[in-house]
């Protein structure tokens, strides 16, 4: 982990390129950024990750939820739905 003297903030790298910048291994439901809350012994969380095909990909709890395909600007949910 690195902070630079601009403030911007590597994880996993040594060069940030914006404020807040991570690099993870292969894409899946137990990489990239995850937001946790406990909350009466429970422990619930969401990732927000790259795959290996580069489209973004929401989970929560383990199980994918929401997929966004590079070059499309279509979200999309699990069942490849299109949402509004």
């Amino acid at each position: 982990m690195v902070l630079t003297s601009t403030g911007f903030l590597g994880i996993n790298t040594i060069r940030p390129m914006v404020e807040t910048h991570i690099v993870h291994g292969f894409g899946s439901v137990t990489h990239g950024l995850r937001i946790s809350h406990v909350s009466l012994g429970t422990d619930h969380y969401w990732n927000l990750y790259t795959e290996i095909g580069g489209a973004l990909e929401l989970a929560a709890d383990g199980n994918i939820v929401g997929l966004m395909i590079i070059f499309s600007f279509l979200a999309q949910d699990k069942r490849g739905k299109k949402t509004e």
